[in-house]
Formats: C-alpha cells, sequence, structure tokens
C-alpha cells in the first residue's frame, strides 16, 4: 500500500503520523501503532525517525542505525512503513495528500493541548498506562481519540535509565533477561550493550575508581622494585 499517495483525501483514507526519536525502539511502540490503527480504523501509518539531536538524550546512535531498527520493528506490519525522510518534510507531503492523525504518547499531548491550531485533521493519543487522560485542549473541531496499548509502562526513558543505573549490564556481570529490556528486540539490545550507547558510571563506580587508580600508582615504584632479579641488587657490606 503507498501510504504517500492515496487515492481520494478523506476521512475514509486516514493514515497516522507517527514521529518519535526511537532512542530505542522498544515493543511499546509497535503495540502503539497497533492499537491505533485499530481504534481510529485509519488505512495505515507512517512512522518518522526524528533527525533532530537532544540535549537530554546524549549518546545515542545515530539518525541512520536508529531507523533500521524502527524499519525492523515494525516490519511485521503491512500497512505500516518508515518514512526514508525528516519530520518537516514527511510532514508537509503528508498533509498535502491525505487525511492525517498525529499519533503521539500522552506526554507529549500534555504539552501539544495547550496548542490553538494544529496542521493535522485528527490527533489519536496512545494512553501508556492504560488511564483515561482527561486533558482540556484548546485544539477545537479536530477529532481527539484515545487508545490504550497492550504494552502498558514500557518508555524508551524508563529503558535508558535502566541501562544508565545499571553499568554492570554492559559487563556482563548481570542479566539482561526479566527486567523491562526485554521489550527491546534482541538485536538492537546487542548492538546497544557492545556499543555501551547509555552507559553511565555511577557516583561511588567513578570513586572507586579513582582510589583504585591511586592505590595502583602509589605501589607501582615497589612492585617494581620487587621484580628487580637478585643478579642487579648490590650489597654494600659494612
Amino acid at each position: 500500500m503507498d501510504l504517500f499517495n492515496l487515492p481520494k483525501k478523506c476521512r475514509h483514507n486516514a493514515i497516522l503520523y507517527y514521529c518519535g526519536s526511537f532512542d530505542p525502539a522498544h515493543e511499546g511502540h509497535l503495540s502503539t501503532v497497533k492499537s491505533a490503527l485499530e481504534k481510529t480504523k485509519a488505512v495505515g501509518a507512517v512512522v518518522i525517525v526524528s533527525k533532530g539531536t537532544n540535549s537530554n538524550k546524549p549518546n545515542r546512535s545515530s539518525w541512520e542505525i536508529r531507523r533500521q531498527t524502527a524499519l525492523e520493528l515494525f516490519s511485521s506490519l503491512d500497512n505500516v512503513c518508515v518514512s526514508p525522510w525528516g519530520k518537516d518534510v514527511t510532514k508537509k507531503y503528508l498533509l498535502e495528500r491525505a487525511y492525517v492523525i498525529n499519533l503521539m504518547g500522552e506526554d507529549i499531548w500534555e504539552k501539544y493541548c495547550k496548542r490553538t491550531k494544529s496542521d493535522f485533521q485528527g490527533i489519536c493519543i496512545g494512553l501508556r498506562y492504560g488511564e483515561n487522560a482527561d486533558y482540556t485542549t484548546n485544539l477545537k473541531d479536530k477529532e481527539i481519540i484515545y487508545t490504550i496499548p497492550e504494552v502498558q509502562g514500557c518508555s524508551s526513558s524508563k529503558i535508558r535509565n535502566y541501562l544508565k543505573t545499571h553499568p554492570e549490564l554492559y559487563k556482563g556481570t548481570k542479566p539482561l533477561s526479566g527486567t523491562i529490556l526485554d521489550r527491546i528486540p534482541p538485536r538492537e539490545l546487542d548492538y546497544i550493550i557492545k556499543n555501551k550507547l547509555y552507559y553511565k558510571e555511577t557516583l561511588l563506580q567513578k570513586t572507586l575508581g579513582k582510589v583504585n587508580c591511586y592505590i595502583t600508582n602509589m605501589f607501582s615504584p615497589i612492585k617494581t622494585m620487587l621484580n628487580i632479579p637478585k643478579k642487579h641488587l648490590t650489597i654494600t657490606r659494612a
């Protein structure tokens, strides 16, 4: 299905516009799209991987890598495509050709609903925690739909924070399964661990590292002396 060139711009051929950093991509994203497609009766969804930089999200993978993981994540859905372009180009192209429903999480919606204007014909909010987000919005004459994804309580920020607070995962001293990391595709998780994308030492680990370095440097001369062969030592008798 060519979602960029639908035969008629109308609600019957509505498509979802789903933009995010996918940093990292996870099952929650997939579940959100699935539930939104069912609730809105949209014919398909276009996923946009944001190219913009964010000072609050350092040390993440490149746009190309994040787009590739998004492609793999949504590959099971025939009516979902990942845009080859960035946010602005994709948005302009779609709005000219289709009835577009902006799909977003409730965290973004809380800020978005303060606007008085929106380019989109409709808005769909994925409730990540299964609660009715009864926000008062300034947007008028817009179709607003709430949906509850099957996968609950999962977010990229939670995954990043978990990885940051468990640096031992990168050293293989802690099991990866049985945690929120199960929500990440195995191939993507392997890439994250291998490249230490969200690696951050705790203050205690940094302190212990400095202490260990200090002790090593302090005893290094003594260790060197003890390793000198006896034949090189000169004994002076009184």
